[in-house]
């Protein structure tokens, strides 16, 4: 696979978007909503989801989803729904499907370019398994949820914030999909990192994932993403890929491991404003 072709590159944002959108209903159904003030909409396109400004160092969930070419017209209502609580918003823009016009909408909106997401991918067996030695458990029952929320809440950093308690019972929502698989990795015997991988027929995602800071440059992320190539690969996926902020850590883990850009997403961001 040496680039991807149109088709590809509008079913690797689709399964991206229903990945998250289950996670933050996840999220909601576990009492997130109490918590933050969060709210879910379904527009007709995807999912929007707004969170008020009480963690104003997290606006992540306040994001349009489902949105293309085709639902431009939809954006002044979109924008009106964050207006009325306050919330700032974002959506993410493939490369494949920018243009004059629609820039031209966003900016005025009131959105701006923020930063560049890159799509990387590569076949199964072109990703490099090796990788440090590390004790990688899979996390496969009701039990291991705690334990799977802890190294969520360490790796994340949210053992001293509410975000934990909702980390913990989302992730509690047991029996899960059965096409997502968790994992903890243990260094020395402690936590020292977590990742997901979820399967989409053919592809593979490397879904959200983390490193304790205490652990981190050992080796622990690219320890993972071995073992979710292999595991993506043994349950008969194609392709593997992964939706990471341009030039970042993750991407250079990825990079290192034989994924490779494939294309680019702009994430378009609004600020917060108060409705008139």
């Amino acid at each position: 696979m040496s680039r991807l072709d149109r088709d590809l590159a509008a079913r690797l944002t689709g399964f991206h978007e229903r990945q998250e959108n289950q996670e933050m209903a996840n999220v909601l159904e576990a009492g997130g909503a109490e918590l933050y003030g969060c709210a879910m909409k379904n527009w007709g396109g995807g999912l929007i989801t707004r969170r008020a400004a009480s963690f104003p160092d997290n606006d992540s969930p306040n994001q349009i989803t489902g949105f293309g070419p085709d639902k431009i017209d939809r954006l002044g209502d979109l924008v009106a729904w964050f207006d009325a609580a306050g919330c700032a918003c974002h959506f993410s823009w493939p490369g494949t499907h920018i243009s004059e016009d629609a820039s031209a909408t966003f900016l005025a909106h009131g959105f701006a370019p923020s930063e560049l997401d890159a799509w990387m991918a590569a076949r199964v067996d072109e990703v490099r398994v090796k990788a440090p030695p590390h004790d990688i458990r899979v996390v496969a029952k009701p039990a291991d949820a705690a334990l799977y929320a802890r190294a969520v809440n360490a790796g994340w950093g949210l053992e001293a914030r509410q975000d934990a308690a909702v980390a913990e019972a989302a992730l509690g929502c047991w029996p899960g999909p059965a096409d997502w698989i968790r994992y903890v990795v243990f260094v020395d015997n402690q936590i020292a990192g977590e990742a997901m991988l979820t399967l989409f027929g053919d592809v593979a995602y490397l879904a959200e994932a983390s490193t304790v800071p205490a652990f981190r440059r050992r080796g622990v992320q690219r320890a993972l993403i071995a073992r979710r190539a292999d595991d993506a690969r043994a349950a008969g996926a194609e392709y593997l890929f992964g939706s990471v902020k341009y030039g970042d850590q993750s991407w250079a883990n990825m990079a290192a491991m034989g994924l490779r850009d494939e294309f680019m997403s702009i994430v378009w961001k609004r600020p917060p404003r108060a409705n008139p």
